[in-house]
């Protein structure tokens, strides 16, 4: 028994480095293996997002204890790249600055993705030296759409993005801003040309993909 345990344990840890050397020559990284939810919480009610399908949801912010135990479990694996992204908003921790602040000290490289609902709140910690990776994922063209597709207010998270890329293009990061939007089937040809015409001006590239989550009703979306 013992022979099979440890045999099974060298097959996961070389897995596990096959993964790892994977993801680094995707993202061109030093690692990238685990994804961190600073929060639950999120401001918005996406049509692709999962966690509007579970009954019991709990929408609650990391506390500080378990960020400091998430840092410790990084340091254990000699990981230095932390990955915020999940069904939170991360934007909207109420420490997300003074955390960003202390990866920074900590020498780690953070990637994060947001609805850009609250960017403008945290322009300056998401400029940061080591941002290596931010994004923002959204959808629409008016505030109708964007209620439909988000729940957001289009003229809000259009404001702050196109305001964030302004204020970026003047300074140096480690990245290149992005978009992603999601088409679904009830956009028409030219709803989707507005759509890319209108966030074309606020991003150094725009990334398109179908929504993935697959308890959504396509044909009403």
């Amino acid at each position: 028994m013992e022979n099979i345990v440890q045999a099974y344990s060298t097959a996961v840890r070389k897995m596990i480095a096959v993964q790892r050397r994977i993801i680094k020559k995707i993202y061109n990284t030093p690692d990238l293996g685990l994804i961190t939810s600073l929060t639950r919480a999120c401001n918005a009610k996406c049509n692709m997002c999962a966690k509007y399908n579970q009954n019991s949801y709990l929408s609650t912010h990391m506390d500080d204890e378990t960020f400091q135990k998430t840092i410790q479990i990084y340091n254990e694996l000699k990981l230095k790249y932390m990955n915020l992204h999940a069904m939170g908003e991360c934007l909207l921790h109420p420490r997300f600055k003074e955390y960003m602040d202390q990866l920074e000290r900590e020498h780690f490289l953070v990637r994060v993705s947001s609805n850009g609902y609250l960017v403008d709140r945290h322009m300056d910690t998401l400029l940061k030296r080591n941002i290596d990776f931010f994004r923002v994922s959204t959808e629409g063209w008016d505030n109708e759409s964007m209620m439909k597709y988000r729940g957001q207010e289009f003229d809000r998270v259009y404001r702050n993005v196109k305001e964030f890329y302004r204020y970026y293009k003047g300074k140096k990061t480690r990245y290149q801003f992005s978009l992603t939007l999601h088409i679904y089937p009830s956009m028409a040809e030219d709803n989707i040309r507005q759509m890319f015409d209108l966030w074309g001006e606020c991003a150094d590239r725009i990334q398109v993909s179908f929504p993935n989550n697959p308890s959504l009703n396509l044909e009403k979306a």
